[in-house]
């Protein structure tokens, strides 16, 4: 007898809905969703987790990917949220070394800078001292001919220096993902693409109507709810009778992705807008560079939101200010993103010094809500909403807990030390197994299978599609290309030439005929014309 199908297996999991009542039921597939769903898992509460999209479909996959501390709220006086950001920053490398990497920054000071070198440097001191001067290097100062030679696009005239220290970039998709996927081996059920839609009190329980992605309609009962749908908090709010629901003030951050032929980077550039005098970075990623972000308020709320050539025009302004000999123009840039923010409104400043801290409230009887906060804090969020909820939490080793691909690996290095061992044991190139360990650490001799066939520029295998429908939720050919894989990203055309045969590879286990597939296609290629650039 053959097994069942991914949608099969997702069938029989949405029947079962009917015959329990579950502790607590998490809605929002973000980071926070996926942290608070794993947490109560792990104490055992009988925990179930739906997204009105895919996992990490919204700000947990549009993000400057970054793991840190924030140094610029520092000069915000925001001391609580720096400190603990440092400290969470390292915990997230400890979970997961293959997503996770140190990365250093580069933050350049000419004549008139404010801050100068001395207050830098001193800001960097204090930086450090919050996180016990645990981090993933030392903080140093930079001559200007220092950075001639390892920056030499870096604008010279009048170049006083630089700091360097470090923080680390992680690929939030996937990192995400990873919570979600424990929270499953931990026993919550999870469903992405399974929409809210209304609900009721009913004794000492709430029966919440979602709608599954192919239009049937169902409902969940739960004990306790708890809500981590970012932007859309205030709506979700509403849909649980609250008169007065939070309110958020979200910004719209873009991110543009150049060509490495044009800007070569060996470490992130912290830039000084010239117009605005806005904190912004160059990082180096695959097969290119990174820049973002704008900071814009914004009253929307979508899934999608198109980049605008003023916000394009705006980015690079920054970087061609520090890199004038780059000349990079819009024609050079080969996607892009945007995302929104979940800030909670106080009404009281501009919308980039409105704090990023988070806040859990109480909605309704046994519902309670989050808002604001960072990648980097995805556990302390989480923690904070439980403890709400719950009134305390179970001591133990839950933060030592590595995810998925963390298991049993004691560090990028190791990984580093395995990729000829895995290419050769699995007959494919050393830049094939990288793309996969650093993908799917502990997971990837699973998720490679037998497979010899190759995908993109960085030659991910094309088993790491049918894995993602097999394994890890997805189910359209947007969440193979941007969130599953990276392909969207490290592909100049947005990886629009390998659509087609990324559809054909996972047809079979979707039950897609032709016109689906195209229909796929023409959808993917609908998304990528909103961020052309």
């Amino acid at each position: 007898m053959r097994p069942p199908s991914p949608l099969e297996r997702r069938a029989y999991s949405l029947q079962s809905l009917a015959n329990q009542t579950f502790d607590i039921l998490v809605i929002g597939g973000g980071i926070t969703g996926a942290g608070i769903a794993r947490r109560a898992a792990w104490q055992q509460l009988n925990t179930c987790q739906v997204e009105q999209n895919d996992f990490a479909s919204g700000t947990s996959s549009r993000s400057t990917k970054l793991l840190h501390g924030g140094l610029r709220y520092l000069e915000q006086f925001q001391f609580g949220l720096v400190s603990e950001a440092v400290r969470e920053r390292m915990s997230g490398y400890d979970l997961a070394p293959h997503l996770v990497r140190p990365l250093p920054f580069v933050f350049p000071r000419y004549k008139g800078d404010k801050p100068g070198m001395t207050k830098l440097g001193i800001g960097l001191w204090i930086y450090d001292a919050m996180a016990r001067f645990k981090s993933f290097g030392k903080r140093q100062r930079l001559s200007a001919e220092d950075l001639q030679s390892r920056l030499p696009q870096l604008r010279t005239d009048e170049l006083k220096g630089a700091w360097q220290y470090f923080d680390a970039q992680t690929n939030d998709a996937r990192l995400t993902l990873e919570a979600v996927l424990d929270a499953e081996a931990l026993g919550a059920t999870v469903f992405n693409r399974l929409q809210l839609e209304n609900a009721r009190r009913d004794g000492d329980a709430w029966v919440c109507g979602v709608r599954n992605f192919d239009g049937t309609v169902l409902e969940i009962r739960a004990r306790r709810v708890a809500i981590a749908t970012g932007v859309w908090l205030g709506e979700t709010a509403k849909i649980f009778g609250a008169t007065d629901p939070p309110r958020l003030r979200p910004t719209k951050g873009v991110h543009v992705h150049v060509s490495d032929e044009r800007l070569q980077l060996d470490a992130a550039v912290v830039m000084t807008h010239p117009k605005d005098r806005r904190l912004m970075f160059a990082i180096p990623v695959e097969n290119g560079v990174m820049i973002g972000t704008t900071d814009d308020e914004f009253d929307a709320v979508a899934d999608e939101f198109d980049v605008t050539t003023a916000e394009v025009e705006y980015l690079l302004d920054a970087v061609n200010h520090y890199f004038p000999r780059a000349g990079i123009t819009p024609a050079d840039v080969h996607s892009a993103y945007a995302g929104l923010r979940p800030l909670l409104d106080d009404g009281t400043c501009s919308s980039s010094k409105v704090s990023r801290e988070h806040a859990v409230i109480e909605i309704a009887e046994d519902v309670w809500g989050i808002g604001g906060g960072k990648l980097t804090t995805w556990r302390v969020m989480a923690d904070d909403l439980l403890r709400a909820a719950l009134g305390s939490l179970q001591s133990g080793d839950y933060n030592e807990r590595p995810l998925p691909g963390g298991r049993g690996i004691a560090g990028r290095e190791q990984l580093d030390n395995s990729i000829a061992e895995f290419a050769t044991a699995h007959g494919i190139s050393e830049k094939a197994a990288t793309t996969m360990l650093f993908t799917y650490g502990a997971r990837a001799d699973e998720a490679i299978g037998n497979c010899r066939e190759t995908i993109g520029s960085l030659e991910l295998p094309v088993s790491a599609l049918t894995y993602a429908v097999t394994n890890e939720h997805a189910l359209t050919l947007d969440d193979l290309l941007r969130r599953r894989t990276r392909l969207y990203y490290t592909e100049p055309d947005q990886a629009r030439s390998l659509a087609a045969a990324a559809a054909d590879a996972v047809a079979p286990l979707l039950g897609w005929d032709g016109d689906a597939v195209q229909r796929e296609i023409d959808d993917y290629t609908a998304m990528c014309k909103r961020y052309d650039g």
